[in-house]
């Protein structure tokens, strides 16, 4: 579909559904312009922005020694 045929399907849409392609097309841009961003990322910058991996959250996190343990509410079960 060339630009002026999408253009005109786009003027003879209701009012709503024009407001709902206007949404869509932003996302799009959006979409678009953190696809341009991530790309012009040097590594370095990839992972100083990456989350926690393995091992990185050690000695942060408790966890009781009973943890395993049936807990006392399903015993009948």
């Amino acid at each position: 579909m060339n630009t002026s045929a999408l253009h005109k399907a786009i003027d003879e849409l209701p009012p709503p559904l024009q407001d709902m392609v206007a949404v869509y097309v932003a996302g799009l841009q959006q979409q678009q312009q953190v696809r341009i961003s991530a790309a012009s990322l040097s590594r370095a910058e990839i992972q100083a922005n990456r989350q926690a991996g393995l091992g990185e959250l050690q000695g942060n996190v408790w966890m009781a020694d009973d943890f395993n343990a049936p807990l006392a509410d399903f015993a009948e079960y």
